[in-house]
């Protein structure tokens, strides 16, 4: 059972209210999330470009657009290193893009997962030193690439490093690390991430070369507005301008990249409104597919083609036949994952050669949302073990992995995230360190739900859920909000015909006014609940829509949205958690 929890704020709610011309609601949700300055609250109702920090203030930002600069003046040839998921290939469609439309004699690298592996590779360094590469220019990875770096160096290249991940104690002597997490680094905003920081490269590039960068400006802050979304990254800050911006110039025209225009009309987005989801849930997947079963090249080629139009139909065909593919394998290697969990651990560490390398980090997030625990996902690779691990809230899987640092040939992430490889006689170790490191109490395995306000449902008004709109996009650092409402009794309940969602209405005041209700893949859920306190007849009774006589009333826990059907709009609330 989810525990919920209702935020508290000190802020004066009412001044902020007034000062801002907005509803207490909407003031207090800016409140919640640590807004309390007029100028705080201006930028986050009203992102914009306007607001972004200097560039040239990141630490080596100048000295790298210089090396690039002259590598492209010199006509030296250029290696754009990128990496297989969402962040790194936009990441590198920004640069590759940018430094084609500056004449550079640029070309680009994506590693494959299996072949490769993650980031910069002694292997990968020697094929582009037998190409004659002069220059490499790495995104989205690269930080922690000590030897790589050093054997590029030995042959001359020069290295640029465009990264935002955690810095190890002892970074590359690359020409040129531009990484905000870096420590001698004071740019303001250090949560950007690859695509946002190539973005700002290739402004600032353009800009040293004095030349306008108007024509691609868009184009690439939509590509970056896709890797913010899908690398989980923090939304607020210059990630929420750049989400928020991204999303209405692609809302405004579709066809901003050619190749997005025909993923959006393969997967049937096209003439809709795109979100923050769509981003994350349909597009993103597609990209991903081609470096989790194919080779991530055919996602860079999606957005960077100069081909013809059906060959870019075919690469976006492709990516959703691919992505169809992942989720048949993801289905079945969940299943096997599930098999070798041992519930009375505190860190789930599961090992299945059958699982394929390519999507254990898909499984491991799967196997964390099912049981609510920090989870490592390993399976083989060659004469290695490799693994991918998703944790929780309360869970620092970075910091808990460099305790058993020993234990691994290679290792990288952050705090939610990472990905590792090791000799096999380390797996029983890595899980028995894991397990004994853990702190985690019982009552840290609940997910927790965090109430912005209680309300009564006459308060749930369609201004109201107009006026919420405005602090979308959501995700990470600033999910959308969610309200409370006590002892409240349903007038209807229907099951819709997926029979894994519940449409429910509750009557407002007496004037025969009725606020609509859905509760997303619930049946089970509330089956359980329900059996709880009545009896099976009862219990689907009540699921069949009799509630005469049950006496059923219900705690909510819900976010408010608009609704439209056929034209036609009304204010809907979408409870995420109930109690009877």
């Amino acid at each position: 059972m989810a525990k919920w929890l209702l935020k508290r704020t000190d802020a004066n709610v009412s001044l902020m209210a007034s000062t801002l011309k907005i509803s207490e609601d909407l003031a207090r949700v800016l409140a919640n999330r640590g807004i309390r300055t007029k100028h705080d609250a201006i930028k986050f109702l009203n992102p914009s470009t306007k607001f972004f920090g200097d560039s040239s203030e990141m630490k080596d930002m100048e000295l790298g657009v210089q090396i690039i600069k002259r590598s492209i003046e010199s006509k030296e040839k250029i290696a754009i290193y990128g990496d297989y998921d969402v962040d790194g290939v936009t990441a590198t469609a920004i640069l590759f893009k940018s430094l084609k439309a500056l004449g550079a004699n640029v070309g680009f690298y994506i590693p494959h997962r299996e072949e490769d592996g993650y980031g910069l590779t002694k292997n990968a360094i020697e094929r582009l030193h037998l190409e004659n590469i002069d220059c490499i220019l790495c995104c989205d990875n690269g930080i922690s690439a000590v030897e790589e770096v050093s054997l590029a160096k030995s042959f001359g290249m020069k290295v640029v490093i465009i990264d935002h991940h955690e810095p190890s104690e002892t970074l590359p002597i690359a020409d040129a690390i531009i990484d905000p997490k870096q420590e001698s680094c004071t740019y303001p905003f250090e949560l950007l991430c690859a695509g946002g920081l190539c973005y700002k490269f290739s402004k600032r590039l353009f800009e040293a070369f004095e030349t306008d960068f108007s024509l691609l400006d868009d184009e690439l802050l939509v590509l970056a507005m896709i890797a913010t979304f899908c690398d989980v990254v923090d939304l607020f800050g210059e990630n929420r301008i750049i989400a928020k911006t991204g999303l209405k110039i692609l809302n405004e025209n579709k066809k901003v990249n050619r190749g997005l225009w025909h993923l959006l009309h393969e997967k049937e987005y096209d003439e809709k409104v795109l979100n923050g989801h769509t981003m994350g849930f349909i597009v993103g997947p597609c990209i991903n597919a081609s470096g989790r079963l194919e080779s991530a090249k055919l996602s860079v080629e999606l957005f960077t083609h100069e081909g013809s139009d059906d060959e870019v139909i075919e690469i976006a065909k492709r990516l959703v036949q691919l992505n169809e593919e992942r989720k048949a394998i993801t289905q079945d290697s969940v299943e096997i994952a599930i098999q070798e969990v041992n519930p009375e651990d505190k860190v789930i560490v599961v090992f299945n050669e059958n699982i394929p390398e390519s999507i254990a980090g898909i499984v491991a997030g799967r196997i964390k949302e099912r049981f609510y625990k920090p989870t490592v996902v390993l399976t083989r690779s060659g004469r290695f073990i490799k693994g991918s691990a998703r944790s929780i809230e309360v869970y620092n899987l970075f910091d808990e992995l460099t305790k058993c640092r020993t234990l691994f040939e290679k290792f990288g992430g952050h705090a939610m995230a990472a990905g590792l490889t090791m000799v096999p006689e380390n797996m029983e170790i890595l899980k028995k360190c894991l397990n004994e490191n853990c702190e985690l109490e019982p009552n840290d395995f609940q997910e927790i739900i965090r109430i912005e306000k209680e309300l009564l449902l006459d308060d749930i008004t369609f201004e109201l859920a107009e006026e919420l709109q405005i602090l979308a996009p959501y995700g990470k650092g600033n999910s959308e909000p969610l309200f409370g409402t006590k002892a409240v009794s349903p007038s209807d309940i229907r099951l819709n015909k997926d029979e894994r969602t519940l449409s429910l209405k509750f009557a407002i005041g007496n004037n025969g006014r009725a606020l609509k209700a859905v509760y997303f893949n619930a049946v089970d859920s509330f089956k359980e609940k329900l059996r709880a306190k009545y009896d099976e007849y009862e219990t689907d009774k009540i699921i069949g829509g009799v509630l005469r006589g049950s006496n059923l009333t219900m705690d909510i826990v819900y976010s408010i949205s608009i609704n439209t059907y056929m034209g036609n709009q009304s204010v809907q609330i979408q409870i995420k958690d109930c109690r009877l």
